[in-house]
């Protein structure tokens, strides 16, 4: 299939699936900018509030904590399930099984985007001046896509071959949300620990990363960041690869389980 056909397909039915799916609320479209200021609330009332952690920049930090790693989150967990979702497209249809993952992440994008320029707009309300710091955000922005999609397929994978991964993987995106620093900074912990969750964890140093540019000075941890997506990079290539392979095998799977 043709790049730009591709492309096409993925932008095309992506915005038809996302238009279907913000129908069936009253709210619509208002989802993606609410679930995750919502969340933002209820960190802010429980550390802020009850257990009396304020500070002048806590709700920027929450903010420019949660909404990345939301991102992360509601990608991985919706393209984990694309390939059970597009079963019947799958199954009369030869064309390559990744499609329906990244038509998921591209939905994902969409409602990002509005999220995110949401996010410009609490922070200025908040007090923090656009800098020429906040334009290393959109190659951070790129990173985190980079970093989404290999994770993304291997989760429709596992999901398509053992439909338990459904019930684990959110599992995991709350242990992820835990250890990656979205409600405390990875700063203030010793400097032994702050290396094992570096090592472990990249997207701790990513929601980093993105404090430092938009609430901070911008020092950008640039030899990590460029290994985690070159490792990114070579992780996508292995699972399309993998997808090429198994690509006749996918349609039993997600017709039998």
């Amino acid at each position: 299939m043709p790049a730009s056909r591709y492309f096409f397909l993925v932008h095309s039915l992506a915005w038809v699936s996302l238009k279907a799916d913000a129908a069936k609320m009253y709210l619509s479209y208002a989802w993606w900018i609410l679930e995750p200021l919502i969340w933002v609330a209820i960190f802010y009332l429980v550390f802020g509030v009850l257990l009396d952690r304020r500070s002048d920049d806590l709700i920027a930090f929450l903010l420019v904590g949660k909404f990345p790693f939301f991102w992360f989150s509601k990608s991985v967990t919706a393209a984990s399930n694309s390939l059970l979702a597009y079963r019947g497209v799958i199954a009369t249809n030869n064309i390559p099984r990744e499609l329906f993952v990244f038509i998921t992440l591209q939905e994902c994008i969409y409602k990002q985007l509005v999220v995110f320029m949401v996010l410009g707009g609490f922070l200025v309300s908040l007090g923090y001046t656009p800098n020429p710091n906040w334009l290393w955000f959109l190659p951070l922005v790129a990173l985190q896509y980079v970093m989404i999609v290999p994770v993304a397929l291997m989760g429709a994978l596992l999901v398509s071959w053992v439909r338990d991964f459904q019930m684990l993987i959110p599992l995991a995106m709350a242990l992820l949300m835990f250890t990656s620093g979205v409600f405390w900074d990875i700063n203030s912990l010793s400097a032994e620990l702050q290396e094992w969750v570096k090592m472990l964890n990249p997207l701790a140093v990513l929601l980093d990363n993105y404090r430092s540019v938009l609430l901070r000075d911008g020092a950008l941890d640039y030899r990590r960041l460029l290994i985690y997506g070159l490792s990114a990079f070579g992780l996508t290539v292995l699972m399309l690869a993998t997808y090429t392979r198994l690509h006749s095998h996918i349609v039993r799977r997600v017709i039998n389980g």
